[in-house]
């Protein structure tokens, strides 16, 4: 029984194992939701604040979401991270070029972090860049792509239609791009914790988004790969897992059911040799009273016979006696008709005289 208690703990154990398994799994479903994601990320310089408001509008009006810092704060090791979360989140890393912008320190960096995480990058142009030392100053990840013209010269609405245009091409590639190089970067700076990896759906649409990524912009990066590989391998392993658990689960069952059957048949069995053994004493018992009652028959019989017999001697002695006196009276001339057959007794005591009789003188 005590091994039947075991098994069904090892079992109740196995199952709070899968379930503990798959809730941790289902909250990876959410571990992204802290992210702000966005169609557009506007890198600019705060000498063009003011055509950037009119930018940030416009976008707005045609219901897009844009992650846009207004705030002149300096800069710190927080801000430039979350600077950096933003671009990671964002669809599009939209450039505002101007003369300020290429000489501007931070916007570099944004504009090499943008590059290095794989991110769709449109530059715009709102200033020219007159100088060869400002044009020299352009980061190769703007150089390469082609600029759309947004200065005062130039007709506002149908460069932002053409702006949309481009932002909508290939929307639903590059919002995965973007999802999936979130979920990568968590991953990584959560010390590539299995945590944080894909599975079901969400693993399937990840290998199908990067199998058919041929020609497209901008390419997965080494990270989307990376991470989809790793995820895969982490299924794998979940998989055997899950495998080794249902089955070891089955064995325990199949164990703990084979042991209960057994132990109520040991039961059973113990009851019938308990019944066994009461009713083999009860007959022991019967035969035991059947022999006292057999040596107390025979004791009396054996009474009766000595009772017998005892009669049996008294008689022949008695004859035995009759027949000497008759003998020693025929010797001496008496006649032996004269003698009765038997003897009285009687038991009654003499006096003491009589025992004792004083001489004749």
């Amino acid at each position: 029984m005590n091994v039947t208690k075991e098994m069904c703990g090892d079992f109740c154990h196995i199952l709070r194992t899968l379930l503990q398994y798959n809730h941790d799994l289902m909250l990876r479903c959410f571990m992204v939701g802290h992210y702000n994601f966005s169609d557009v990320f506007i890198s600019y310089s705060r000498k063009d604040s003011d055509f950037v408001h009119r930018l940030d509008a416009a976008f707005k009006a045609h219901n897009r979401e844009v992650w846009v810092d207004f705030e002149d704060i300096p800069l710190t090791a927080d801000w430039l991270n979350e600077i950096f979360a933003g671009i990671e989140a964002a669809n599009t890393f939209l450039a505002v070029i101007s003369p300020d912008y290429v000489r501007s320190s931070i916007v570099e960096r944004e504009v090499e972090h943008a590059f290095t995480q794989g991110k769709r990058i449109v530059p715009i142009v709102y200033r020219d860049l007159v100088t060869d030392e400002d044009k020299e100053r352009v980061h190769p990840a703007l150089a390469t792509h082609n600029w759309l013209f947004f200065r005062e010269s130039d007709d506002f609405d149908e460069t932002f239609a053409a702006l949309l245009k481009s932002l909508d091409t290939d929307l639903d590639y590059v919002s995965l791009h973007t999802e999936l190089l979130v979920k990568a970067n968590e991953w990584e700076s959560k010390g590539f914790d299995d945590s944080f990896l894909l599975y079901g759906t969400p693993l399937r649409e990840a290998q199908a988004w990067l199998a058919n990524s041929a020609g497209k912009q901008p390419p997965p990066t080494e990270q989307h790969r990376n991470y989809i590989a790793a995820s895969e391998r982490f299924v794998a392993r979940r998989r055997r897992r899950m495998t080794a658990f249902a089955i070891y689960g089955v064995v325990v069952l199949f164990l703990a059911l084979f042991a209960l059957f057994e132990a109520r048949l040991a039961s059973r069995r113990a009851t019938e040799a308990n019944n066994a053994l009461l009713t083999v004493t009860a007959e022991a018992d019967i035969i035991a009273t059947q022999r006292q009652n057999d040596r107390d028959l025979r004791m009396t019989i054996n009474a009766e016979i000595a009772t017998v017999t005892a009669e049996h001697i008294i008689i022949a002695t008695e004859s035995a006696i009759h027949d000497a006196l008759v003998a020693t009276l025929d010797a001496v001339g008496i006649d032996a008709q004269s003698v009765p057959t038997t003897i009285p007794f009687d038991a009654t005591p003499l006096p003491f005289d009589d025992l004792n009789p004083t001489p004749t003188p």
